[in-house]
């Protein structure tokens, strides 16, 4: 074995180096003592050599030197390598354990990868936050504890921490809304929390206070919606009553009659409970009525307490009430349907029979001719009524296209009968009237002409008349007469035509084509075909017995003269 000069440790013969501290064998091994005779034997002799000192001394400085650089780096790299890093990682131990673990971790990192350094930077780190964060929660910081213990990674217990340090930190903010009065919103806060501390009583004290609040001003709907809400975090005894009776309150606002008697029959004795839901009954019965359910009207107004005999007088009552409501507002059929199941009370059997009459006049003024006649049936002799199931039969046949039958129907209407909307006599007249004009409409062609000139002179006292006439059939004289009905019965008719009349007497003429003119007029709003047709102030038309004549007639004086021009036309229908 071996022993080191600088250190003082034993190695094997065979190693070349010191492992302790790595210094080379010719530097720490010991100075051999033994003699030649001890390594080469007894026969050694030992020779002599020349000595060129010169060529010795050269080299020895240079062996020196080289060893020197050497162990000059070699103790700077030890102490580079071991050394400084030991010392550092040992300031940061200490630095660890003093519990400043920010600068632990600065210098554990600054060394690297010496020995531990990498997990033991790390762990400073998460260490660091954590107390930070444990300084945060006890100082009631408790958002920047949730921000430290989240950065503590998964450290200890670190992520429980943070749940608790959110949880905390609304718990707190909730307080401080409930100090300041804005409940709402420290519910909301307090919801949050989960079963943190006694957050769940306080939500229910924050809802049964609004609830006595809203109580105590009469909001029964309030009160109810609150009591309900604070006994999903607690048991609400006794309010039971308030909470059915602020739902009914609220549905019944709403229109739900059903649900709200419902809801104050739950209430029982609470307030005005018990006569709510009688009056909802009463409205569920009134409403059922109008709908003629009057089975599910009965069973309401027996919920509000009435016996058999009672709930029927009260049908008939409402019935025969709401039915002289509806006639009066002239909405007949829900009148008739009121009256007939008042029945006999009163006078509702001739009031129903006045419905059912002016229900059918409705029919009839709206053209609904056939209901109109089905209703005025069930009249029997009532007013007008059999006359008006003639008027409607004799529509029907008119809107059929049968008029001769229509007239013949109308012909049996009284005079005398008439209803408000409907003008049955003018119906009458207009009906024939169109019968007369389908008679005479269409082309007329003329049968026969006569024109002629009178002339009236004065000799003295004596008159002369002078005649020149003249009778011939000119071709291309026609007449046309066309109509249309309008809304209000009348008729508005046109005619036309073409004509002859003789003008010159100078010299004697012919009759010919060339002196035939043509007219046209039309007369608006008639309501009964007319005996003539005045064209002109000289021109007029006449209709007689299935002939139509146009006459043109003029005078004219002249001093001493007289005279009178006339001229005939004579039309029959074209085949």
């Amino acid at each position: 074995m071996k022993t080191c000069r600088n250190c003082g440790a034993q190695y094997p013969d065979n190693d070349f180096s010191c492992p302790n501290c790595s210094l080379p064998e010719f530097l720490s091994g010991p100075v051999s003592e033994a003699v030649p005779e001890d390594i080469y034997g007894s026969d050694y002799i030992p020779q002599e050599y020349p000595v060129f000192r010169k060529r010795h001394k050269g080299p020895s400085i240079y062996l020196v030197l080289s060893v020197l650089v050497i162990l000059a780096t070699a103790g700077v790299a030890v102490y580079l390598l071991h050394v400084t890093p030991l010392r550092k990682y040992q300031a940061a131990a200490a630095a660890f354990d003093a519990g400043d673990y920010r600068t632990a971790a600065a210098g554990f990192a600054e060394i690297g990868g010496f020995r531990d350094s990498k997990d033991r930077a790390a762990e400073s780190v998460m260490l660091m936050h954590y107390v930070n964060g444990r300084a945060a929660f006890d100082s009631g910081n408790y958002e920047r504890a949730k921000a430290e213990f989240t950065a503590a990674g998964n450290y200890r217990d670190s992520a429980e921490m943070a749940a608790e340090s959110e949880r905390a930190s609304h718990y707190a903010a909730a307080l401080n809304m409930i100090s300041g009065g804005q409940i709402d919103a420290a519910v909301e806060e307090l919801k949050l929390c989960g079963d943190y501390k006694d957050s769940k009583k306080l939500i229910f004290d924050q809802f049964v206070s609004r609830a006595d609040m809203a109580l105590g001003t009469g909001n029964y709907e309030s009160a109810a919606d609150y009591y309900v809400k604070a006994s999903e975090f607690g048991p609400v005894t006794g309010k039971e009553n308030v909470i059915s009776y602020g739902y009914g309150v609220r549905a019944l606002k709403s229109g739900q009659y059903e649900a709200a008697a419902e809801y104050f029959s739950k209430a029982g004795n609470y307030q005005d409970s018990a006569e709510q839901a009688k009056n909802c009954y009463l409205k569920l019965a009134e409403i059922a009525i109008a709908g003629n359910d009057f089975e599910n009207a009965a069973k309401y107004y027996e919920k509000t307490g009435l016996q058999s005999n009672v709930v029927n007088s009260k049908l008939k009552d409402y019935c025969y009430t709401a039915g002289v409501n509806a006639y009066r507002k002239k909405d007949y059929d829900s009148a008739a349907t009121y009256l007939t199941t008042a029945g006999n009370y009163k006078n509702s059997r001739e009031l129903l029979k006045e419905c059912i009459y002016c229900q059918g006049i409705e029919r009839l003024v709206a053209k609904e001719f056939d209901q109109g006649a089905a209703l005025f049936r069930k009249c029997g002799k009532y007013k007008f009524a059999q006359d008006l199931v003639r008027v409607c039969t004799a529509e029907s046949y008119y809107a059929n296209g049968s008029i001769n039958e229509a007239l013949s129907v109308y012909s049996k209407v009284s005079a005398k009968a008439s209803v408000p909307g409907f003008n049955i006599q003018g119906r009458k007249a207009s009906i024939a009237t169109e019968r007369s004009l389908i008679k005479i409409s269409g082309e007329w062609a003329a049968k026969s002409n006569d024109a002629y000139i009178r002339i009236v002179r004065k000799r003295g006292k004596d008159k002369v008349k002078i005649k020149r006439a003249q009778k011939k059939l000119v071709g291309g004289q026609t007449l046309y007469l066309a109509y249309k009905e309008n809304p209000d019965g009348t008729f508005d008719i046109t005619i036309q035509g073409t004509y002859f009349r003789y003008i010159s007497y100078s010299r004697k003429h012919t009759l010919s084509n060339a002196g035939v003119t043509s007219f046209e007029k039309t007369y608006f709003k008639v309501r009964k075909l007319p005996s003539s047709f005045k064209i002109s102030k000289y021109l007029n038309v006449k209709y007689k017995k299935g002939t139509f004549i146009l006459s043109y007639a003029k005078n004219t004086k002249k001093k001493y003269k007289t005279d009178q021009y006339r001229s005939t036309v004579k039309y029959r229908m074209v085949a």
